[in-house]
């Protein structure tokens, strides 16, 4: 009975040893390796999948098992077109709104792993970042004044860019060979300068008033810790 015992224990050492090493195995295959591209996704709290680290679009390039290059973009767009009155039997008040904007930043970072071949992959990045943006909003509006159908169209327009640099710290955790999920915190210390344009223009060629201004701004910004996938290929 004894002997039974001694080799099942000795059975369940060794099996539960070769376990531990197969899996130890298994977790140090990864896909950092020179010439492979990953695709990164933020995971949201439904376990949706969107954009990561605020871009839209976010490739990462390995040169080597330690160094990659990765690349986030977004670009947007937006209109707007609103029409209606607030009109009454005494002042008929036509009103229609325009608006449109677009806006563009990139970020570039260079990213380190020093143990590429751990269970758990550490890594630190940084590099420069660019944004620019620009919106127009029309607002156009007829009154009675004196008696007197008059337009007035209203103009505001702005302008901004923003240059920068931004940092990362991150852990990596391959679950397959090509799938891996990520934790990263990310920062940002970024340079803005914008300038806004209003006027007004009225039909009957009255004056009207008209502002510009411009803004510098120095910022310091940290992105939280982010939860993502990244698909290698």
């Amino acid at each position: 009975m004894r002997i039974r015992i001694v080799i099942l224990v000795g059975v369940t050492i060794v099996m539960c040893s070769y376990l531990l090493v197969a899996q130890e195995s298994e977790s140090k295959k990864n896909s950092l390796q020179e010439g492979m591209w990953a695709m990164q996704f933020q995971i949201n709290n439904n376990f949706t999948l969107s954009s990561f680290q605020g871009t839209t679009i976010s490739v990462k390039r390995h040169y080597s098992p330690t160094t990659a290059i990765r690349l986030g973009t977004s670009l947007s767009f937006s209109f707007d077109n609103r029409d209606g009155s607030s009109t009454n039997t005494l002042e008929p008040n036509p009103r229609s709104d325009d608006s449109n904007g677009q806006s563009l930043d990139v970020r570039v970072q260079y990213l380190w792993y020093p143990s590429p071949a751990s269970a758990i992959n550490m890594y630190f990045g940084a590099g420069p970042l660019v944004g620019l943006s620009h919106s127009k909003q029309t607002f156009e509006q007829s009154f009675l004044n004196n008696g007197q159908p008059v337009t007035s169209v209203r103009t505001d327009e702005g302008t901004a860019w923003g240059i920068g640099i931004s940092g990362v710290l991150g852990l990596e955790w391959f679950a397959t060979a090509s799938i891996a999920f990520n934790a990263e915190y990310g920062s940002s210390m970024t340079y803005a300068w914008q300038k806004q344009v209003s006027s007004i223009t009225l039909s009957d060629a009255s004056p009207a008033p008209g502002n510009e201004s411009t803004r510098h701004s120095f910022g310091l910004f940290s992105s939280g810790v982010r939860f993502g996938l990244s698909a290698y290929f």
